[in-house]
């Protein structure tokens, strides 16, 4: 989705299409992806890029199947970017499950003691919050 930004800044007037098969936006990436979506000239698809060759003139023509349509759709452009997609790192994963079982300590604790160690490793935590 940044590329979308990157062209744009370079050309406000250019037709972005993206073609995705799984699109995550987790936290604060959410509201970057709404504001590209909204924009009149970007064009977001599911499907997957099954082709990218030469077409008319200096264009390439990418071929998208399995798209929301049911067809095969072809699509003329003058450049592709092709992104690769993200793994989220297990550790992170580990991180944000102990981050929510203390902010639920922090509210739930049995004892103050228990609250005061669940702020502590909450506050350890907190840079996984939005990922």
């Amino acid at each position: 989705m940044k590329h979308t930004s990157f062209i744009r800044e370079q050309n406000p007037d250019a037709k972005v299409y993206v073609v995705y098969r799984d699109m995550r936006t987790p936290g604060l990436y959410e509201q970057f992806f709404e504001a590209a979506q909204a924009h009149p000239l970007n064009f977001l698809t599911f499907g997957q890029v099954v082709s990218v060759e030469k077409g008319v003139g200096d264009r390439l023509a990418v071929t998208v199947e399995g798209s929301l349509l049911g067809e095969t759709i072809v699509i003329q452009t003058d450049m592709v970017v092709l992104a690769t997609g993200m793994v989220p790192n297990s550790a992170d994963g580990e991180a944000l499950r102990a981050l929510k079982d203390a902010e639920l300590q922090v509210r739930k604790g049995e004892s103050e003691s228990q609250r005061a160690e669940a702020a502590r490793t909450a506050e350890a935590l907190k840079e996984h919050r939005g990922t």
